[in-house]
């Protein structure tokens, strides 16, 4: 057990000087053997010497003493409840904590939210510079540093917010979790989703070249971000499958949003342009530098094209490519769920409440799994379950349907992958149609269950 002592701070000669308590012939402690002052006890940890106060009796000092022992060997044991041993850990001063809390967010985060987080923290280490500690700062502090950033800086009420989220888990890492709490923050701003018109793409891609528009193509059609078309590969594009996949680079730095993999149905129209997409020998980079690097210049050729284009370049940018793909996925009726897994996290706006979601063609994507389901009428046509996004051609799925003016269900049919991908491309354009419309355009007759058996005819059973 550690050997705790009671020393006694005194003043001599105007400074103050720690006495040890010197015994009697006895061996008690003479506890006025010394002038008045006031009691420590102090014990060595690794050679370091700690001291903590004791009290200005002989009955504080000694009660103190006795407890001592138990406390360090508690910790010593590893007994919850004795972490500290009853000592107050001295917290660091406000600026190095800072810089150590920097560290680790620049060792277990992206680069891009360091540099956020770099920006925001030196801003708020700059105003709180008169503080010695973190303890110093109250809630009326914080309230005037809000202030400041609002008034005198003009930041918008979405960014104090951002910045309010950023301080509180700095503060939270070290002991001040419920401080935030107490700010009056303003009321966060949601926006409209911002997309571009079809009259827009149509311009900006009657002024781009090739390579520019195989590169805005892929923006568009898979809904990617910027350092996600930067760091595609070769070898994430699967032609016969029609995917454009998301994965992770651990050798080039890159990881996707959330650490989260994903693969995205490509349309026809985009797998085209990327076959004739130049590949350069000994490249692995679908869309490089110059120098065989990743493009890091992406949106200064965006801005070019919609100046070329005569169109206001301050309305182009990366991120609305991402949000016009989301809109449109909405506007097709997919569902929330299933826009999740297609977009990636943080799908932008909630689109389910656009024109034409009542009667939705919804897209199930998973391994393994990929099917059509109209929703909204009893007995509609479904059809289940193709081992791979896109089938090859040739290839049958079952499609079961129902006996005219009966609730029984007649004999399978079997759709060829074209008719069948016919139809679905039908149903998301024209969400509210009858199954009538829809085969008519598909046989070109009257639409009644002969035509449905002569769209079937040739069928096999699904290997």
């Amino acid at each position: 057990m550690s050997r705790v002592n009671i020393v006694k701070r005194i003043k001599i000669g105007g400074r103050w000087k720690m006495f040890s308590i010197p015994r009697n012939a006895k061996g008690n402690y003479d506890w006025n053997a010394i002038a008045d002052g006031r009691y420590y006890v102090e014990w060595y940890v690794g050679g370091t010497r700690r001291r903590v106060s004791a009290g200005v009796t002989a009955a504080q000092a000694l009660e103190v003493q006795r407890r001592k022992p138990h406390e360090l060997e508690g910790r010593k044991l590893g007994i919850p409840g004795f972490e500290t041993a009853g000592e107050t850990v001295k917290k660091p001063a406000l600026h190095v904590a800072i810089t150590r809390y920097l560290e680790q967010i620049d060792a277990l985060k992206k680069p891009n939210t360091h540099r956020k987080y770099e920006a925001v923290l030196n801003r708020f280490g700059e105003f709180f510079r008169d503080c010695v500690s973190i303890d110093a700062i109250s809630g009326d502090d914080l309230t005037r540093f809000v202030v400041t950033r609002k008034k005198d800086h003009g930041l918008g009420s979405n960014t104090i917010l951002h910045n309010a989220v950023i301080v509180a888990q700095f503060l939270k890492r070290h002991g001040r979790s419920g401080i935030t709490k107490e700010l009056s923050l303003p009321e966060r701003i949601t926006p409209l989703v911002k997309i571009y018109r079809h009259e827009e793409l149509a311009r900006f891609f009657a002024a781009c070249s090739d390579q520019e528009r195989a590169l805005f193509a892929t923006f568009l059609l898979t809904g990617f971000r910027e350092q996600e078309v930067m760091f595609l590969r070769w070898s994430d594009i699967n032609f016969e499958l029609r995917t454009v996949r998301v994965t992770s680079k651990p050798e080039l730095g890159f990881y996707p949003k959330r650490w989260e993999d994903r693969d995205i149905p490509a349309p026809l129209e985009l797998i085209d342009e990327l076959r004739k997409h130049t590949h350069r020998p000994n490249c692995q980079f679908v869309f490089p530098s110059p120098t065989g690097n990743g493009e890091q210049h992406m949106l200064d050729h965006c801005k070019s094209i919609a100046t070329r284009a005569k169109l206001d370049p301050a309305k182009f940018d990366l991120k609305t490519f991402r949000s016009t793909y989301a809109t449109g996925n909405a506007a097709k009726g997919f569902r929330r769920t299933d826009r999740a897994a297609l977009d990636g996290p943080q799908v932008p706006g909630d689109h389910d409440a656009l024109s034409g979601a009542g009667h939705r063609c919804s897209r199930r994507v998973g391994p393994g799994d990929y099917s059509f389901r109209r929703e909204g009428r009893p007995g509609a046509a479904k059809v289940r379950r193709a081992r791979d996004p896109f089938p090859s051609e040739g290839r049958t799925i079952a499609c079961p349907r129902r006996r005219a003016g009966t609730r029984r269900r007649a004999t399978t049919r079997y759709l060829s992958i074209p008719s069948l991908l016919r139809m679905s491309q039908c149903w998301m354009r024209r969400p509210s149609g009858h199954r009538k419309l829809l085969l008519r355009q598909l046989t070109g007759g009257t639409g009644n269950h002969a035509d449905y058996d002569r769209a079937a005819g040739g069928h096999s059973p699904r290997a």
